[in-house]
């Protein structure tokens, strides 16, 4: 099979660049670079792509389900980044809830939204109350001659207000008051409820006056709760130290209502509206990579593996391989060559298996089988192998006994009950990533994909060509649009053989290569680049010779 990385339909029409990969001699080999690619569902987190480099950020993203436990999995087996998609069915929303001022006629102040969406975001709740801090409202403002109440920006003032309090009209201190029939000559009444001052009747300010206060009010706490996780914020003085207060909270947001200014009334509010959305179905995968592909080719990474947490959305289809497939040959149009592991059913047996990988050729998707390790919790071994080839330098093999899985010590079942010698051929001769256990640990017979050819599954890695794709790509791509003389193609020669002699003398990713560059006998536009590399084989088999009897010398027994 033949292999094309890049975009031929522009090709006499835009300047660009095209690869085809083709099996030749009698091996070849494949990658990128170290950065792993998770999708799968969870309690809750973002539906945008998050980039991690901690396995602690796992849990307090998306709280627990697959997607979680693959991220601190991938982690453990020394993946060094990770970026993560949760997948929701159509419809889903976030949770959300008002916050009102306890004034007669209740004020929204602001709302507060489920950090994430899905029907978790139902179970939390924001329960402001009364601090014990005191602050100060320090302003001033020019009077309207008007006679009615002016607005401060806080309510429930401390009643008395301390003796630091102050209100002036012209630098003419007021004494306050706290009822309106007390209201007289020289005073101003605090409505400390509502946060408002009136002044005399006679001497109203007016836009020639200028009133300067100082008045003090207690701040309030808020918990922010779903019942498991529970977050405290203390002394918390106006509405924009509310939203501060939230932006470090794993479970809500808060924004401000246009104009208020108040801080919410003490009433413990809970989300509501929360949804997951309609039932996950494969338009929602497929969606959730091509948003993945975009969002990652922002961000300029190509991931060298990808890992989904399930195998399939209708019963007994494997649906989710056919969409693993699809998309990771269009991700070849883009130049963003990457290896999908897929993983299978738990219940699966060898002989279906072997029918599946009939099914299926494609050098970018890994299907792992068996799939699941049951020794404690259930992990996803499609996870973990994605993982440890995302680790492994380029050139080594995730098949050698040093590079085997770190977190999987047993495998769904009885290996070697259901699995025996005959199968494993089988099923590794059709392109089935086998898993097996061995006194070294948990690994694949053969670091492979789908790609039955001899030249792409006897290979140590299928990583090295994905890299040196993606380098030519980059390496050739300034020389578009330079004049097509001798000179222009040595020097894009020279700058390809600088980097697969990196390959070969330093990295040992390749055993050798050769380059030729030639131009096109009809087409000035054109340059032909052939690039033929012997990727780096492994060990398969050893073959001793053993020889028992008796020998006359040492010469004879050396087989001199």
């Amino acid at each position: 099979m033949v292999y094309t990385y890049g975009d031929y339909s522009i090709k006499n029409i835009l300047p660009g660049i095209g690869i085809t990969l083709e099996a030749v001699g009698p091996i070849t080999s494949a990658t990128t670079a170290h950065t792993l690619l998770l999708l799968g569902e969870s309690a809750r987190g973002p539906t945008d792509l998050v980039g991690m480099t901690s396995a602690l950020a796992a849990a307090a993203y998306y709280g627990s389900g697959d997607l979680m436990e693959a991220i601190q999995d991938a982690f453990g087996e020394g993946a060094p980044r990770i970026f993560a998609k949760r997948i929701l069915g159509a419809g889903y929303a976030s949770a959300d809830a008002d916050l009102s001022d306890n004034q007669s006629a209740p004020n929204v102040v602001g709302t507060v939204t489920a950090k994430s969406p899905g029907a978790w975001g139902n179970g939390v709740s924001v329960t402001p109350s009364a601090g014990v801090i005191a602050h100060a409202e320090q302003d001033y403002f020019a009077g309207n001659g008007l006679g009615g109440a002016y607005a401060l920006s806080q309510a429930n003032f401390i009643n008395p207000q301390p003796s630091a309090a102050y209100v002036t009209v012209n630098g003419v201190a007021k004494t306050l008051v706290y009822l309106e029939e007390n209201l007289a000559a020289g005073k101003v009444w605090l409505n400390p409820v509502t946060g408002a001052l009136k002044f005399y009747a006679a001497e109203d300010p007016t836009a020639a006056d200028q009133v300067v206060y100082s008045l003090w009010y207690y701040g309030i706490d808020v918990v922010i709760t779903d019942n498991v996780t529970t977050e405290y914020r203390e002394d918390i003085k106006d509405l924009d130290d509310l939203v501060d207060a939230f932006a470090s909270s794993s479970l809500a947001t808060f924004e401000i209502a246009a104009g208020m200014t108040h801080l919410p009334a003490a009433v413990r509010t809970p989300l509501t509206g929360g949804t997951d959305g309609s039932t996950i179905a494969t338009s929602d995968w497929t969606k959730a990579l091509n948003e993945c592909s975009n969002e990652l080719k922002k961000l300029d990474v190509v991931p060298t593996c990808v890992a989904l947490t399930a195998y399939e959305v209708q019963p007994n289809t494997y649906d989710l391989h056919v969409i693993a497939s699809q998309w990771a040959t269009a991700e070849n149009t883009k130049f963003r060559p990457t290896l999908v592991f897929v993983p299978t059913k738990p219940s699966e047996t060898p002989g279906q298996m072997v029918i599946e990988g009939m099914k299926r050729s494609n050098r970018h998707l890994a299907i792992v089988y068996p799939a699941w390790d049951e020794s404690e919790r259930r992990k996803n071994l499609a996870v973990l192998h994605a993982a440890r080839e995302a680790w492994a330098p380029l050139g080594e093999s995730v098949a050698a006994d040093e590079n085997r899985l770190k977190g999987a010590n047993g495998l769904h079942g009885d290996l070697e009950d259901t699995i025996n010698d005959d199968y494993v051929r089988a099923l590794t001769t059709r392109g089935i990533y086998v898993v097996v256990k061995t006194k070294a640990g948990v690994g694949p017979v053969k670091g492979i994909t789908t790609d039955k050819l001899d030249q792409f599954s006897r290979t140590v890695d299928q990583r090295t060509a994905n890299y040196i794709i993606v380098k030519c790509k980059d390496t050739m791509t300034p020389f578009l649009n330079r004049k097509n003389d001798a000179d222009t193609r040595e020097a894009m020669k020279l700058s390809v053989d600088a980097f697969l002699r990196e390959l070969r003398d330093e990295v040992k990713a390749i055993y050798d290569f050769v380059t030729v560059v030639t131009p096109d006998g009809t087409n000035p536009n054109l340059v032909h680049f052939l690039l033929k590399f012997i990727p780096m084989g492994h060990i398969e088999w050893i073959e001793v010779a053993m020889k028992m009897g008796v020998y006359t010398d040492l010469a004879e027994l050396q087989g001199a």
